[in-house]
């Protein structure tokens, strides 16, 4: 059973959205928590304890664009976004968005992303057993993978595979070994609290990088390092500063 909560600006719509979840429902078992049109109702609700398995939120709400919600309080769970536009897409990435249908919504359409929530949960629910994390010895637990997106794609990575993490314009970006490029949905703080301490480095408030993939270093302006990624391509410009470079070489023959 999928809880599901809509966050929808216009009139009829959610109850239209409704209508397609419970002609879906045999497939789909979900439950209806409830709708919101505004963004002050739908962080009220949050903050009282609101934990839905699913999100369908419009792009717009009557009291701003729904973007400014996920900036007030965690959403865990996963979200279609739903519009009539179709400028949004990449910023809908970022705030855990899974699928973005444009307005009408078809039945059919909404089947679809239906299906990836299910199997995201399902992949999520194996990850629970633990199957990607180990103790590190400090009895806190460590990521082997990570769930990234491509386009509308959700990617099970290896961490294995990762090169390096950036954060550009608030969004966090992921480039691995074969050169493609995800987005995460999590702060890189979140995130390097998260990884092992042997394997990644915070190189500076942009980047953080694997050991495995750095290719080599040098001195750059007087005391920083300037450090060389293994990329295919273009390769970016990596500098550890004055302060962090000690422990960097500390960090690095260990």
């Amino acid at each position: 059973m999928t809880n599901i909560l809509i966050l929808e600006d216009e009139a009829r719509a959610p109850g239209l959205l409704q209508q397609s979840l419970e002609a879906l429902s045999v497939e789909f078992p979900n439950r209806f928590l409830g709708s919101f049109s505004t963004i002050q109702a739908a962080v009220a609700w949050f903050r009282n304890g609101g934990a839905p398995d699913l999100v369908l939120c419009d792009i717009r709400l009557s009291d701003g664009h729904s973007f400014h919600l996920f900036r007030q309080v965690p959403v865990q769970a996963p979200v279609i976004f739903t519009s009539v536009y179709d400028d949004y897409v990449l910023q809908a990435l970022a705030y855990n968005g899974m699928e973005y249908l444009l307005k009408p919504v078809h039945e059919e359409e909404l089947r679809h992303a239906l299906r990836k929530a299910a199997q995201r949960r399902s992949f999520f629910a194996s990850q629970a057993a633990g199957l990607d994390l180990f103790p590190d010895g400090t009895g806190r637990k460590r990521r082997t993978r990570i769930i990234v997106q491509k386009g509308l794609e959700q990617v099970a990575l290896p961490l294995s595979e990762v090169v390096l993490f950036y954060t550009e314009q608030k969004v966090v970006f992921v480039l691995d070994r074969r050169g493609n490029k995800y987005i995460y949905d999590r702060p890189l703080q979140v995130l390097e609290a998260e990884l092992d301490p042997q394997q990644f480095f915070r190189a500076n408030r942009q980047y953080l990088i694997h050991l495995d993939y750095i290719q080599s270093f040098r001195p750059f302006d007087k005391s920083k390092l300037r450090v060389e990624m293994d990329l295919p391509g273009s390769r970016p410009a990596i500098v550890i500063s004055q302060e962090s470079a000690p422990r960097f070489r500390r960090w690095i023959e260990c």
